[in-house]
């Protein structure tokens, strides 16, 4: 969200101020410095493995155990690490249309209830995968209007077509659509939905 925000910023504010001058390539490179793949969100889950288990779901385990309040602390464990072992190794294989609706398969029905209830919200992660799709084609529509920028700057006078022959969209892998009147750039349909917005270039 914060990577998101700050290119909307330079999108909306930074680039108007500066011009059609402006070096597009140094700004190109600065957009495609955070890179979304499944291997990143890989990644961003083994960050989050380390950060939860140790500041969230293995100190209330242990209060839960000393307290016995749960009966099967140590397979709640088992389950809730089992599944981020899930995410981190399958992620890599899958292609950003895979990973919204992704819910790898962990057995649960050895758990008690309340069990159950401790490892549904220590893994809620559904939002959280389809939040981080909807940013990798933000991010992949933001590249495309620079490099259509890049092409007008080069003195091309750009057309719908156009979209053709810079960045795709992650998802569909089809060209984003362009507008030439509104000057603004939309998602195809398979990223639309995902709440991707239309982009309106800055000049």
């Amino acid at each position: 969200m914060s990577d998101l925000s700050l290119k909307k910023a330079a999108l909306n504010t930074l680039l108007p101020a500066i011009g059609r001058d402006a070096d597009l390539s140094l700004w190109k490179a600065a957009f495609a410095a955070t890179s979304y793949t499944p291997s990143d969100l890989a990644h961003v889950m083994r960050g989050e493995w380390n950060t939860s288990s140790d500041h969230l779901a293995f100190p209330l385990l242990i209060a839960d155990n000393r307290n016995r309040n749960l009966s099967d602390v140590e397979a709640v464990a088992h389950t809730y690490s089992s599944l981020y072992n899930a995410w981190v190794t399958t992620l890599p294989t899958l292609s950003l249309a895979q990973i919204e609706s992704f819910s790898p398969h962990i057995e649960t029905s050895h758990l008690s209830g309340e069990g159950r209830k401790y490892v549904e919200v220590l893994v809620d992660t559904g939002e959280w995968f389809k939040g981080y799709v909807r940013a990798a084609a933000i991010s992949s529509q933001q590249q495309a209007a620079l490099d259509l920028l890049m092409l007008e700057q080069d003195g091309v006078t750009l057309g719908a077509a156009d979209a053709a022959r810079v960045t795709h969209d992650p998802i569909s892998g089809l060209p984003f659509v362009f507008d030439p009147v509104k000057r603004e750039l939309l998602a195809p349909p398979d990223s639309a939905k995902l709440g991707v917005d239309p982009l309106v270039f800055p000049w």
